[in-house]
Order: structure tokens, then sequence, then C-alpha cells
């Protein structure tokens, strides 16, 4: 088990034994989380994805802080215009490091590293973004360096191809930008946390995988006891697939009561 999965066990026989509210019920699942990872042996600790999430910290607060100062009108397309400055500015830099390892001023190793620095600093950012939060508690930090592990094994697969081909395949340079896409999962994340919704847009469980432009719509009834009506809305403006329609219908409202999914 997972420091955080025990936490979870550890805290749901807590919560047996006393009334706590929902943002009571995080405070403490950060501290038993802290504290079984500052013990004896937790793998999590020295992931790389923890140690690039961590390292990205102080960068992604100034992402952050950099969008409230501009609050620039966007064409978002329906995105939170939060989500959809970080994600014009991740496609802008990743197409330059493209261009600098097909240029031959990197290497396909500095690339990947550069490019793994890129998507810690943003899932982070758009974890806080979504939040509202300039400091991620510990077990946000773990979900970051989840969601950009799972990135990270798609980009070490992308270098291998890269490193074995004789030339660069016309459409690389838009793979190599598509990895922007992947901050729509930590944002709604953040925007969600203490929510067990089932997906998350462009978390690649739909078969528009990274392109989704959905939304969720999160209406609470009564916070404190932790009831909500959750909608799964379609941007009017984007093609969508199959998985996204059905959820739209399906997922109309999805509710929540007690902070648990009705079935």
């Amino acid at each position: 088990m997972t420091a955080t999965r025990d936490a979870d066990w550890l805290l749901d026989q807590a919560t047996q034994r006393a009334n706590l509210s929902a943002p009571q019920a995080q405070r403490v699942k950060a501290v038993l989380v802290a504290a079984m990872l500052a013990g004896a042996g937790h793998k999590e600790v020295d992931s790389p994805a923890r140690k690039l999430v961590t390292a990205a910290l102080p960068a992604a607060a100034r992402l952050v802080r950099r969008y409230r100062r501009t609050q620039k009108q966007l064409d978002t397309s329906g995105l939170p215009d939060a989500l959809a400055w970080l994600i014009g500015l991740l496609a802008d830099l990743l197409a330059g490091l493209w261009d600098d390892l097909t240029g031959g001023g990197i290497d396909p190793q500095q690339w990947y590293d550069d490019v793994a620095d890129a998507l810690a600093e943003y899932h982070a950012a758009a974890w806080m973004a979504g939040s509202g939060q300039m400091k991620l508690p510990l077990d946000a930090v773990e979900k970051v360096a989840n969601t950009v592990e799972a990135q990270l094994a798609f980009l070490d697969n992308f270098k291998v191809e890269v490193q074995s081909a004789a030339e660069f395949a016309p459409g690389w340079a838009s793979r190599a930008e598509s990895y922007a896409n992947s901050i729509k999962t930590p944002y709604w994340k953040g925007k969600t946390d203490v929510l067990p919704l089932p997906a998350m847009p462009g978390d690649g469980t739909s078969d528009c995988l990274g392109n989704c432009r959905c939304l969720w719509d999160i209406t609470p009834l009564d916070a404190e006891k932790g009831d909500y009506d959750c909608r799964w809305v379609l941007d009017s403006s984007a093609k969508h697939c199959a998985n996204c329609l059905q959820r739209a219908a399906d997922w109309a409202p999805l509710r929540i009561r007690d902070f648990q999914l009705v079935l």
C-alpha cells in the first residue's frame, strides 16, 4: 500500500469515531501521509516524479501569480481561463524545445529532461490554479507527482523512438506539443479534490484522450454536509467522442451526498 492509501484507511477508521468535516479530514490525512513518508523505507520519497514536482513548486507558484497579474482575455474555447493560459504557455515552450532538438541544439536525453521539468512545473501550476491554493499540501504533491509520472512514461517511449529513428517523423512536432494538454487532469483534480468523481477531462479515460474540452460544473447543495450535483458539460464549439457524449447524458447530474458518490 502507498502512504496515501494507508492514510485513507486510517482516516476511515478515525472518522468512524469522530465527526470530522471534509476540510478537517483532509488536514488529518495530510498529517498522516507526512508522518508515514517520514518513516523508514517509503519508495515514494525518492520517486523521480516527486522530486521533479517538489523542485518545481516555487516556479509553479510564480506562474500562477503571473496569470493573476495579467488576467488576459483569452479565446479559451470553453476552457477555464487559467487553464487555457497555462496550456498555451506550455505548448509554446514544448514547441521551442522540439525546435531545439530538431535543430541539433540539444540531444534527445536533454530534450527529455527539459520537457520533464516543464511538465512538473505546469502540472503543479495547474493544480494550484484549479484549487486556488498557492501551497500544495503533501497529499496534493503526491497526486500531482502521479500525473507527472504517467506522462513521463509516455515521454520516455517517445524519446526511445526519437533515438532509434533515422530521421524525425512529420507528426512528431504535434505529438511533442500535445503534452501541454496533460495539465487538464491536475487542474480538474485540484478544482474538485474533495469529491470522488469518476473521471476528469483530459485524463485519458475517454476516446478523445488529452484533447478533451469538457468540464465539470459543480453545484454545492450543502458543502458542509458534502452534498453536490456535478454535471459533465460539453464544449458547444468542439466535436466530442462517444464517451464524453455518454457522460454528458449520464452525469446530468452525478450526485454526491455526504462526500460519497451515489450510484
